[in-house]
């Protein structure tokens, strides 16, 4: 990732582009915010409920976010990593967590 990172800065010294028009401030914290939710929710509530949670609050970093594709989206990708990560894998997470009596 490193690597990627400098030959993307190393490029950006050689190619033109658009200059920014500033700094995103509000998508910035929206990203941060989902992933702060994701790491309080995970023990508790359960990896499907955090990956949700981190879906829809990054979506609405988005001028183009819709609730309903949101949660749609961020259900799927709940239930992929479910499936990848603790069944596929073994990681030790909670589906469903401990704040659901389950």
């Amino acid at each position: 990732l490193m690597l990627i990172g400098v030959l993307a800065i190393g490029r950006s010294f050689i190619k033109e582009g658009e200059p920014l028009d500033g700094l995103a401030v509000k998508k910035i914290l929206y990203v941060t915010a989902s992933v702060v939710a994701f790491a309080l929710l995970v023990e508790g509530a359960g990896l499907f409920i955090a990956v949700l949670a981190l879906f829809v609050i990054s979506a609405a970093a988005s001028r183009f976010f819709d609730w309903k594709f949101s949660l749609i989206v961020g259900a799927g990708a709940g239930v992929f990593c479910c499936l990848v990560f603790v069944k596929g894998l073994g990681i030790p997470l909670p589906i469903i967590g401990s704040w659901f009596g389950v």
